[in-house]
C-alpha cells in the first residue's frame, strides 16, 4: 500500500517556492507603509459619507453651488455619454479653483450616486499673438479641471453582455458557442470586452 505522504524532497521543493515568493525582510519593510488597496476601499465610503454631511453642514454654499454645476452641466453631458458608459467634463468655472475643496466635493457627490470620478489639472498655452519683429509666439495660460466621469453602460447586444461576465464565465461560455457553432450551418461570432 502507497504512502498519502509526500516525500522529503517535495516538502523541500514546497519551501523553496514558497521562500521565493515571500518578500525579503528588508524589501518589506521599506513598502509596509503604504496602505493595501482592500483597507483603503474599506474605509473609502465611510469617509465619503462623512465628507457630504460635512459640505451641508459646513460649506453649504459651495456644496450649493456644485451640485447646481451637476444640475446644469454634468448630467447633461453624462446623458448624451450614457451608451458609452464614459464622460468628460472640463471646466474653468471660478468654484474650481476658488474652492479648494470643490473638485473633491462633485466626485462626492457623484460617487454617491454611484459614478467613478477623478479629475486633474490642466494647464494649456494658448497661442494669442505673433511678435512681428521677432516672431516669438505670445501665449496666454489657461488652466482647465478636467473630470473623467465612468458609470455602468446599458448592455445593447447580446455579445454586450459577454464583456461583463467573469474570465472563467467568458471561456465556459465561448466553448458552448464553438460547440453550438460547429454543430450550426451559420458560424456565430462574439466580441469580448474586458474591461
Amino acid at each position: 500500500m502507497a504512502s498519502h505522504w509526500p516525500s522529503t524532497s517535495t516538502i523541500e521543493k514546497e519551501l523553496q517556492y514558497q521562500s521565493a515568493l515571500e518578500l525579503n525582510l528588508t524589501t518589506f519593510r521599506a513598502i509596509s507603509h503604504i496602505p493595501l488597496a482592500s483597507d483603503v476601499a474599506k474605509y473609502a465610503r465611510q469617509n465619503m459619507v462623512t465628507r457630504l454631511d460635512s459640505y451641508q453642514q459646513k460649506d453649504l454654499r459651495t456644496f450649493k453651488e456644485v451640485v447646481a454645476v451637476i444640475d446644469s452641466q454634468v448630467i447633461p453631458i453624462i446623458r448624451r455619454s450614457a451608451l458609452s458608459g464614459f464622460a468628460i467634463f472640463n471646466t474653468e468655472l471660478p468654484v474650481f479653483f476658488d474652492q479648494p475643496g470643490a473638485p473633491q466635493m462633485l466626485a462626492d457627490i457623484l460617487a454617491e450616486r454611484g459614478y467613478f470620478v477623478y479629475w486633474q489639472t490642466r494647464i494649456r498655452e494658448v497661442p494669442v499673438r505673433i511678435d512681428p519683429a521677432t516672431f516669438a509666439i505670445e501665449c496666454l495660460r489657461r488652466t482647465t479641471m478636467e473630470f473623467h466621469i465612468k458609470f455602468d453602460r446599458p448592455l445593447i447586444r447580446s455579445s454586450d453582455a459577454l464583456s461583463s461576465l467573469s474570465a472563467s464565465s467568458f471561456l465556459t461560455a465561448t466553448a458552448a458557442m464553438a460547440s453550438a457553432s460547429s454543430r450550426s450551418l451559420m458560424p456565430h461570432s462574439a466580441t469580448f470586452d474586458p474591461r
